[in-house]
């Protein structure tokens, strides 16, 4: 392992910038001991262990297993965290949401764009002079549970009743926290494994044109189906994943973007013609502020990775957001460079495991960044705003933004 390097995850100062902390990591080490594991520290090492099918995803319940069985329920059967079955239930649902519901859906996320960067323009009109409007609130936070809620068939009325579960539920990938947090994660994989459940029962009775009533009758290249659980599973997943990563990729981006005007300007003015400049913008700002900085593996057979033996059973965390920023990969990478040509950033993750949702997650960052420059062309801060608490989520609890003048400074 590297040399000790001080590195606390909860000290504030790390959580609003980290990335001081990742170059010193980096630099005394491709592996460092890390939230109770080795952890991959450099953009090489990360991709080994993110690739290499001697390391994957082995799910361990959270205990007490009767407490936590609704959760567990959600990560046991779900395609991220299982390697027995993975291909099998990738496939199935890799055909349902496919290319052509994608498309379908893109004038809906369109849509839903306009109308939310419409009503933050009203709320930072409608109160006068110096007024400004949370970007978090009013488009970040909404825009992927429109989405993801539109896709799975959710009646839009319900759509906050499931942001609150995925919001308590995700609290558990924190370390060290508080027993209040647990019951609350507890409580909430109940009641969003039983709506999902009754949804499930409704719409095997009564199918929809919408992904979870694909998801009940498609089938495997062998012809077989998702049992009941693995339905609610992912689709229990597709909804924490679509709602948390896009959120604050959402927030990171505004604010990458807005810290330096001439960047805003630069996106609006000059990239969104081009939709291949833009795309490669989309990337540069998901590597840039990583919304989930951490991922985990663990070791199936045995492996060296950058002089390090591992052996299985042993976990193996990414720290992925040091990986996106390692020098040796993405010159000056602490600069935004919206047109950088770089090797693909770990973001989504990668090998078998990398993000089934990616595609749909550049979808909604690029709708969201084009409503908002349309709608509100001389966007900027108002204030620094303010981060989340937490180190495995990385985003913004409120973003409060304000116009003036076109600055390109």
């Amino acid at each position: 392992m590297g040399d000790d390097v001080s590195f606390d995850h909860q000290d504030p100062a790390v959580v609003a910038d980290p990335y001081p902390a990742f170059d010193r990591l980096r630099v005394t080490g491709e592996f460092h001991p890390l939230f109770g594991m080795p952890t991959a520290v450099t953009y090489a090492a990360a991709s080994v262990v993110l690739r290499d099918r001697r390391l994957g995803r082995i799910w361990h319940d959270f205990v007490p297993e009767d407490r936590f069985a609704e959760v567990n329920l959600i990560h046991r059967h779900n395609m991220m965290e299982m390697e027995d079955g993975h291909e099998r239930v990738r496939s199935i649902i890799g055909s349902v949401l496919g290319r052509d519901r994608l498309a379908a859906i893109e004038p809906r996320i369109e849509a839903h764009a306009t109308a939310m960067a419409a009503a933050l323009r009203d709320r930072i009109r409608d109160g006068g002079t110096g007024c400004t409007g949370d970007a978090v609130r009013l488009l970040a936070d909404p825009l992927p549970v429109a989405v993801i809620g539109d896709l799975l068939g959710i009646p839009p009325q319900d759509g906050p009743l499931l942001q609150g579960w995925s919001n308590a539920i995700v609290k558990l990938y924190e370390v060290g926290i508080d027993e209040q947090t647990r019951d609350a994660a507890a409580t909430a994989g109940r009641e969003f494994v039983g709506y999902l459940r009754d949804l499930v029962r409704d719409k095997t009775a009564n199918p929809a044109d919408d992904v979870l009533s694909d998801m009940i009758v498609a089938r495997s290249r062998t012809g077989e189906r998702l049992r009941d659980e693995e339905i609610i599973a992912n689709a229990a997943v597709l909804h924490m994943a679509g709602h948390e990563a896009t959120v604050n990729a959402i927030g990171n981006s505004l604010y990458a973007l807005l810290r330096q005007p001439r960047h805003w300007h630069y996106y609006r003015t000059e990239l969104m013609p081009d939709e291949h400049r833009v795309s490669r913008a989309i990337d540069e700002l998901l590597r840039f502020d990583t919304p989930n900085p951490f991922f985990g593996r663990e070791v199936i057979e045995p492996i060296t990775i950058a002089g390090h033996d591992f052996e299985p059973g042993q976990r193996v965390g990414v720290l992925l957001a040091s990986a996106n920023n390692d020098p040796l990969v993405f010159a000056n990478p602490r600069e935004l460079d919206l047109d950088r040509v770089a090797r693909p950033h770990a973001s989504f993750g990668g090998g078998i495991h990398y993000c089934i949702g990616a595609v749909l997650a550049k979808r909604e960052l690029r709708s969201a960044l084009a409503a908002t420059a349309r709608v509100l062309p001389g966007l900027r801060l108002a204030e620094e705003p303010r981060r989340r608490p937490e180190f495995f989520i990385r985003g913004f609890r409120s973003l409060e933004l304000t116009t003036g003048e076109d600055s390109r400074a």
